[in-house]
C-alpha cells in the first residue's frame, strides 16, 4: 500500500496560482462592470439599440460571471492554505515525537 505523500511547496504554489488568479478575475469583473458602450459607436441603425442593449446585458453577465469566478478562486486558495498550513504542522508535530521516541536499540544498548 502506498504512503500518502503530498508537497508543502506545491501546495503553497498552488495557492498563490489560485490567488493570481482570482485576483486577475476580480480585475476583468471591476473592468467590465465600469465599461460603458457609447450607442453611436455601432452606428445610427433601427436596430442599434437593441444591440447596444444586447451587448450590455452580455457584458454584466460577464462581469457577474468573473466576480463569481474571483470569489470562488479566493476560496479555493484559502482552503488549499489551510491544508498547508495543517500540513506543516502535522510534519513539525510527528518530527517531534519522532524525536523524543527512544528506539529499541537505545534501550538494549543501555542494559550492557
Amino acid at each position: 500500500m502506498p504512503e500518502f505523500a503530498y508537497s508543502l511547496p506545491g501546495l503553497d504554489r498552488a495557492a498563490a496560482q489560485h490567488g493570481d488568479a482570482a485576483a486577475a478575475a476580480d480585475r476583468a469583473s471591476v473592468a467590465l462592470s465600469r465599461a460603458t458602450l457609447d450607442g453611436a459607436a455601432v452606428g445610427a441603425t433601427p436596430s442599434a439599440a437593441r444591440f447596444v442593449a444586447a451587448l450590455e446585458q452580455s457584458r454584466g453577465r460577464r462581469a457577474r460571471d468573473a466576480a463569481r469566478e474571483a470569489a470562488e478562486r479566493a476560496d479555493l486558495a484559502g482552503r488549499i492554505r489551510a491544508v498547508s498550513g495543517a500540513g506543516a504542522e502535522l510534519a513539525a508535530t510527528t518530527a517531534d515525537i519522532a524525536s523524543s521516541v527512544t528506539t529499541p536499540g537505545a534501550i538494549l544498548g543501555g542494559m550492557g
